[in-house]
């Protein structure tokens, strides 16, 4: 065999061992530990640690691996009676049974992840034996600190944060100064709280910047009132929680708290009465939300269980609607409409809005060009952005891509569709940026319509980037940043009302995504894989 098929094959025997001791599992554990008992171990977590950590995001996969194998091997799944002792059981069962397994389904997924980038590394040793090697990609920044923390506008972050803020009190003081009881607000939602959730989720949404739509909703507001129903009871609940946990000594206790039910029908109809929308648009969105075995917790935060919809508090409240609807509509291969102007549409007006006072550039925004190369054969694109430095004689060309298929689930990329996305931009793009830039007239062209530039300008440096709205990668000459990321480095290399892009540019070029091959240990299992084994390190693996 050769290396793919021994990886291929090996990726297959993991898979099995992992699915036959999944199904064991599941046989040997009531229902509650597919579901329930899963989630209120992720929402005990988001209310001590915060929601984006590690050990959260590992919660929260484990969840949906665990519900997406209960639905894989067509387990019941109904409301059984929450029991303090088996969710003990349950959260023992996480730590020695369940992450050993969701480890060796990633491992598994991580060998099948066939690239020239961060492959395995399989190195021959004798004539049947192969030792095995994973990868570890890293970059000199982590572009979920830039998003997650506001790391690109602490302004606006720090706004967003006092809405969010100002939220919370208005449903403190609801519940704790007035003493409005908790059931009464769940029953007869108070219409100014409601509001407000709207806003929070128009706040995520508007960042579209466009009406993006598709065959479940009409677009962002109608998307908002349905949500936002969804908030204003996970702000409920999330308040109630934290009132039980002053009077409860048993933090497991708790657990029961965490899980929030709602009556499908009367859900619908509640929403249609608060929100305004016609019965059949709220439905459509509900069921769209509906988790149906995939494994993405955000993207589909509710759970149908009989008559009921189950979810829990931080899945809705810490939840970027701008990413997880976008992201959801490619998981359930619904075709979303506008989406690829939002891309340009909300590029372009960041870099504007980091650009006011800037005195030192010009700039232009799609424009769209054709040319017959050196063979004759004629050429035709159009530039996403461009922004010209005066000072340093310096052109920045832009070209934005948002691709959906760069996550397996919340935890893991898939390196071989970024590499992909990276390598395919400059081939098909930016290739033919180069060969129309190459000519002094057809810079003259691409910032005609901004009357700071001036023509007669020796011909500048041109550097070129891709930006991805959430992934980076950067290889040999090539680079691809995030949206968050460059206006960071906008913002960074802005100084007295100037852009210094050859600085900005140092910087970016200097970035390189590494790849290493690191063995912590000399311990190895022994795996057959046909007349073959493989030697798989002790610590990549839970093998018996």
């Amino acid at each position: 065999m050769n290396e793919y098929e021994i990886l291929g094959r090996l990726h297959e025997i993991i898979d099995d061992d992992t699915n036959l001791k999944m199904k064991e599992w599941l046989d040997s554990h009531n229902v509650n530990n597919y579901l329930l008992y899963p989630l209120a171990a992720v929402e005990l977590g988001a209310i001590n640690e915060a929601p984006e950590n590690n050990a959260n995001l590992l919660r929260r996969c484990v969840a949906s691996f665990v519900y997406a194998k209960a639905r894989e091997n067509d387990k019941s799944i109904f409301i059984k009676k929450f029991n303090t002792p088996g969710f003990k059981k349950y959260l023992k069962a996480y730590e020695s049974e369940l992450i050993p397994l969701y480890q060796n389904f990633r491992f598994s997924r991580e060998i099948n992840d066939i690239n020239p980038f961060s492959k395995p590394r399989l190195v021959q040793e004798g004539n049947h034996n192969y030792k095995l090697t994973t990868s570890l990609v890293s970059d000199h920044y982590r572009e979920e600190d830039f998003y997650f923390y506001g790391e690109d506008d602490r302004q606006n972050a720090e706004k967003e944060q006092k809405q969010t803020f100002d939220l919370h009190i208005k449903f403190w003081n609801k519940i704790v100064l007035e003493q409005k009881k908790y059931e009464e607000l769940s029953k007869y939602p108070d219409i100014e709280l409601y509001n407000c959730c709207i806003g929070i989720i128009e706040k995520d949404l508007n960042k579209w910047e466009a009406r993006v739509r598709s065959n479940v909703f009409d677009g962002p507001n109608y998307l908002a009132k349905v949500i936002a129903y969804f908030y204003y009871h996970a702000m409920l609940k999330s308040i109630a929680i934290r009132i039980d946990m002053d009077l409860e000594d048993d933090i497991f206790e708790i657990g029961k708290e965490c899980i929030m039910y709602f009556d499908k029908k009367t859900c619908i109809d509640d929403i249609v009465k608060i929100s305004g929308l016609p019965k059949y648009k709220v439905v459509n969105v509900v069921n769209y939300l509906i988790n149906d075995g995939k494994m993405n917790l955000l993207e589909f935060p509710l759970f149908e269980v009989e008559e009921s919809l189950v979810t829990i508090p931080s899945l809705i409240l810490v939840n970027d609607w701008q990413f997880t609807i976008i992201n959801g509509h490619y998981l359930k291969k619904i075709i979303i409409t506008n989406r690829e102007k939002t891309i340009s549409t909300v590029t372009e007006g960041r870099i504007e809005k980091a650009l006011l006072g800037v005195t030192n550039v010009a700039v232009a925004k799609t424009v769209p060009y054709s040319f017959k190369d050196e063979m004759g054969n004629k050429l035709d694109s159009d530039i996403d952005y461009a922004i010209y430095d005066f000072t340093h004689n310096k052109v920045l060309i832009i070209e934005a891509k948002w691709i959906d298929k760069h996550y397996k689930d919340e935890i893991d990329k898939i390196y071989r569709n970024i590499f992909q996305t990276l390598n395919s931009i400059y081939t098909k793009q930016i290739d033919k940026h180069k060969k129309f830039l190459q000519k002094q007239e057809n810079i003259d062209f691409l910032f005609s319509n901004d009357k700071n530039y001036k023509k007669g300008l020796p011909m500048p440096e041109i550097y070129y980037l891709a930006v991805d709205k959430r992934n980076q990668m950067h290889i040999g000459e090539r680079h691809m940043v995030s949206e968050y990321m460059l206006m960071y480095f906008i913002h960074k290399y802005v100084s007295e009302n100037q852009i210094d892009l050859e600085a900005m540019w140092g910087e970016i070029s200097g970035l390189q995504t590494k790849v290493e091959y690191i063995t912590v240990s000399d311990s190895y299992y022994e795996i057959s894989v046909g007349d073959e084994i493989v030697l798989v390190e002790q610590d990549d693996l839970y093998w018996k």
